[in-house]
């Protein structure tokens, strides 16, 4: 090889990877922020009830997810959240773009991804000074998701042996409520009836959002499932929720229960909340989020 040809090729190496500096300094400036891309997702999802949806609203869904999974590559987050987050986000396309398209599935994925989301707020997240905008934004996702699901536990399902064949209507609350303050003392949130003209097992879901904002830190509220106003406490969780002083913190959290002391007839559950009096005694915490609680017999 002569000279000149050693030249040609030596500039063109060179260009080549200028080209690629210079597609990598393209791509940095495009990547968005995250409460840009939170925006951006929340206007993408439409609100009410979601299957199935339109082709429009899948790409504009996806476009948002892509860009959090660009945004997630350099993230101030841990590599295993940031597997945990990359995986939320494909499991959410790959079910947007399955064929057949099942709604129960989306949802539940979206569930997931909203709770690893979460996860990547409540870090310490450098160089994002306001959080709280960000949280009320996951918020925003907590509702439309709770929406979603109440469309669901509102439609009837397939009535043969194995599938649900009793509904009731769920209680809900999706835009702004009223606030509700709980203290010490166990307060009832909401209830929901189902009627069983057979022998069932009745599954139980609930979301509920709430938040803290006080100068003491450690917030630790116990929820209760109740068969009956007042009745046997069928379920109990306890959710806890450390803030910095003075910090509004949010928090979603999610029920699941299946009874299997139903009776023929109707069925009354109750759910309740109460902050832990040994843990956090004359704290309080606003119940001003999403609520839902839906019931689904399942014949025996």
């Amino acid at each position: 090889m002569d000279k000149q040809s050693k030249k040609e090729n030596y500039l063109q190496k060179l260009l080549g990877k200028r080209a690629k500096a210079q597609s990598a300094d393209d791509s940095l400036q495009k990547k968005k922020d995250l409460d840009d891309i939170l925006e951006d997702l929340v206007a993408a999802f439409p609100e009410g009830c979601f299957c199935p949806p339109t082709p429009e609203t899948v790409t504009q869904i996806e476009t948002a997810l892509n860009a959090l999974l660009v945004w997630s590559t350099s993230a101030p987050i841990s590599s295993s959240l940031k597997m945990k987050l990359q995986d939320a986000i494909n499991d959410v396309k790959d079910q947007l773009d399955a064929d057949p398209f099942s709604c129960c599935d989306t949802i539940k994925a979206l569930e997931v991804f909203e709770f690893v989301l979460l996860q990547v707020i409540d870090q310490p997240l450098v160089g994002i000074p306001f959080k709280v905008h960000l949280q009320n934004l996951a918020q925003q996702l907590q509702a439309l998701f709770a929406e979603y699901i109440a469309c669901l536990a509102c439609t009837p399902g397939p009535t043969e042996p194995t599938g649900a064949y009793s509904f009731s209507e769920p209680i809900s609350i999706f835009t702004v409520p009223a606030t509700l303050t709980v203290t010490n003392t166990e307060t009832q949130i909401t209830t929901v009836t189902i009627n069983l003209t057979q022998n069932a097992l009745i599954e139980l879901r609930g979301l509920i959002g709430w938040s803290v904002n006080f100068e003491e830190e450690d917030v630790s509220v116990i929820w209760r499932l109740r068969r009956g106003i007042g009745g046997t406490i069928i379920w109990e969780g306890h959710d806890g929720l450390g803030v910095d002083l003075g910090e509004l913190a949010g928090h979603l959290t999610a029920i699941l229960h299946v009874d299997n002391g139903t009776v023929i007839g109707n069925n009354i559950y109750e759910l309740t909340a109460m902050v832990d009096p040994t843990i956090s005694p004359d704290l309080t915490a606003e119940i001003n989020g999403p609520i839902v609680l839906a019931a689904t017999g399942y014949p025996v």
